[in-house]
């Protein structure tokens, strides 16, 4: 277990150096949701995007934090082959983390991403459905939707995913739509003053909470490096 830290925290020291912008949300599940008082207020992430002449890598890192510390970390990271000029991607990915008390099964994931900008509304989206496996305990199937839309004078952005996917016969939803007011894009604020506010809003059935579809808003802020 020592080893598996050891080698966890690496990671999360290798993923900061190369970090396209960090995040902190405090969760309001606590206050929302009576049986979930035990929720962790504090979240950090660390996420980054990068495109190269194959195709893009993508990754993310969460951290939850409790007054003792950390008592949850949470990795995703895929990468996707572009399809010749095409906007078609071949889409590999693994998911997995560690609690204070267990560890999340690996899961990995392999498909196909369609990508269409909107330029008239400076809209991105994608979608990827892909083949699921977890560990020595189930085969599946995910469909993942992302977008970002930024207004006309880059003031607002709008980001996020939707996940569906089937574990053990029951589906899972899971969608965390952020809204980010960039504030380098006022007047009088240095263009170099990469700070946003904002938050996300944590929609998810079945997840975390069997049969139960919750509604958790965050209060956030993100540095773009």
């Amino acid at each position: 277990m020592k080893k598996t830290l050891l080698l966890f925290a690496f990671m999360l020291c290798t993923t900061a150096v190369w970090a396209q912008n960090l995040q902190l949300h405090m969760d309001m599940g606590r206050f929302t949701y009576n049986d979930l008082k035990g929720r962790s207020l504090f979240t950090t992430t660390i996420e980054n995007f990068k495109q190269d002449k194959w195709g893009n890598t993508f990754f993310f890192v969460d951290m939850n934090y409790r007054q003792s510390g950390i008592d949850l970390s949470y990795l995703e990271i895929s990468r996707e082959f572009t399809i010749g000029k095409s906007p078609f991607s071949v889409h590999m990915e693994y998911n997995g983390g560690l609690m204070t008390s267990a560890s999340f099964s690996h899961a990995f994931l392999f498909g196909g991403s369609y990508f269409h900008r909107f330029e008239s509304i400076n809209l991105n989206v994608s979608v990827t459905p892909m083949y699921k496996y977890f560990y020595k305990d189930a085969h599946s199937a995910q469909l993942t939707g992302v977008w970002n839309w930024q207004s006309e004078n880059e003031l607002f952005t709008l980001c996020g995913f939707a996940d569906i996917w089937s574990y053990k016969s029951k589906a899972v939803f899971l969608s965390e739509p952020q809204f980010w007011f960039n504030l380098n894009r006022l007047e009088r604020v240095s263009d170099e003053f990469n700070l946003s506010l904002g938050g996300e809003i944590e929609l998810s059935y079945n997840f975390a909470s069997p049969d139960k579809f919750r509604v958790i808003p965050t209060l956030g802020m993100k540095w773009t490096l």
